[in-house]
């Protein structure tokens, strides 16, 4: 299991490539906001662009 603490830019892009590495990650942060907004953006095309950055060096 990984942990990122902050869910920031930095924070939430970390989370995101281990996820899509198969990792169980949590993600926490003091701001339920940051969270949110991390979430959304790792939903739609940021998320599909680390899936395809994975499979190629995968």
């Amino acid at each position: 299991m990984i942990g990122v603490i902050g869910a920031g830019t930095m924070g939430a892009d970390i989370a995101a490539l281990f996820a899509n590495a198969s990792f169980e990650v949590v993600l926490v942060d003091k701001k339920r906001r940051s969270f949110k907004e991390a979430r959304e953006r790792h939903e739609g095309k940021c998320l599909d662009e680390l899936e395809e950055a994975f499979e190629e060096k995968g």
